[in-house]
């Protein structure tokens, strides 16, 4: 069948997505439409889902660890979506967690969302 999902992708976790590697990424979704939304696109998608299932949860989320190390991503779009992520997840916690990637941010779309001003609520 076309459509069936492949074992090592359908048992990936929120969790192991959040922490995916370009090698990892690479040798998982070889072969997949997923491979032309590349990590960067995966990333960003897993943070909007982190953001939304654990939404309110609090800053001892285990989630929030993984969401500040992708604060700090290569990518501006993962860098955006997940402070607004740990924003969603941590609430008013959020900005002492934020501190240390919020000094060299110089993206607009990400320093609009450590103000609470952006688009992906």
């Amino acid at each position: 069948m076309l459509l069936v999902a492949r074992p090592g992708i359908r048992e990936l976790t929120l969790r192991e997505l959040l922490e995916l590697a370009p090698a990892r990424f690479a040798a998982v979704f070889r072969g997949t439409p997923v491979k032309r939304l590349k990590l960067p696109g995966l990333l960003r998608n897993a943070c909007v889902v982190a953001g939304n299932v654990a939404a309110h949860a609090g800053a001892e989320h285990e989630l929030v660890v993984l969401l500040l190390r992708l604060a700090v991503h290569a990518s501006p779009v993962v860098r955006a979506h997940a402070v607004w992520a740990v924003r969603r997840i941590a609430g008013g916690s959020a900005p002492a967690l934020l501190a240390g990637a919020r000094e060299d941010e110089a993206d607009p779309a990400v320093v609009a969302e450590y103000g609470g001003e952006g688009s992906f609520r």
